[in-house]
């Protein structure tokens, strides 16, 4: 299993969920992924490093009870690496963005920061320092890919290609354009229009974890009291994938990539 000691900026680097309750998350995702968990103590709880054969790919903490009494649902958080969290947060502000939480350290982990686009997706920047991000991606139980659910498709994938600096690959599916972002020929993520189809959808990004078998894990899922938002479907060229909600309301993805 490849391990990585950093990433290039324009790449999500890190995962975390944030659950209403984490001790049930703590069961659920260990149980479907293989998961081991390890706690750091933080101020008012603990972080939990979510690890794959002893490399960490995630993390999970109890939501605090502001955010539940604010009606926040439980949610993957979604980090991209940047060469500096400052710089970003600003170009934020003059491409029509909000930052939601200002650049701050991370003890000597990293300094990040938490913006929102203009149409509503929110998400984090990481500056790593002695934490670059998640040990192993691309593997079977670990992250595999990132997806921004818009209801302005256009708007979103411009702002990105504007901040980040994503080259923007249009490409049709079933269910209409979809933007892929693109950094030196190779994916970093993607961008899809949320339909009326698609029912009460929330602008975010969505996490994918690659798998080895897209209909076990689906099945695993739902034994474990998750919820199949979508059945699994197969993607032309790309896998067999299907998307889940965790018993705590966490919604994420899963994917068997063509080999």
């Amino acid at each position: 299993m490849p391990t990585m000691t950093s990433h290039t900026p324009g790449t999500f680097c890190w995962v975390e969920l944030s659950s209403t309750d984490a001790e049930g998350a703590k069961r659920f995702y260990p149980a479907l992924f293989g998961w081991t968990m390890r706690e750091t103590p933080i101020t008012g709880g603990v972080y939990i490093m979510c690890q794959l054969d002893g490399h960490e790919v995630a993390a999970m903490y109890q939501m605090s009870d502001a955010d539940k009494g604010h009606g926040m649902p439980s949610h993957w958080f979604n980090y991209i690496a940047v060469a500096s969290a400052d710089e970003t947060a600003a170009h934020v502000v003059a491409l029509g963005g909000t930052v939601l939480a200002a650049p701050f350290d991370v003890m000597e982990h990293g300094r990040m920061a938490v913006l929102q686009d203009p149409t509503g997706g929110i998400f984090g920047v990481w500056q790593a320092k002695d934490h670059p991000g998640v040990g192993v991606r691309d593997e079977p139980n670990s992250l595999c890919w990132n997806e921004l659910m818009s209801p302005e498709r256009a708007r979103a994938a411009a702002f990105y290609g504007k901040l980040i600096g994503w080259e923007l690959s249009p490409m049709e599916t079933p269910e209409g354009e979809y933007t892929v972002f693109m950094s030196e020929g190779t994916p970093k993520g993607g961008c899809c229009q949320i339909t009326p189809g698609m029912g009460d959808v929330r602008p975010g990004w969505r996490a994918y974890f690659a798998v080895a078998d897209c209909d076990a894990t689906v099945q695993l899922a739902t034994k474990l009291g998750g919820e199949v938002l979508m059945a699994p479907a197969d993607a032309p060229g790309i896998g067999r994938w299907a998307a889940l909600r965790d018993p705590q309301g966490a919604v994420f993805s899963v994917i068997a990539p063509v080999s």
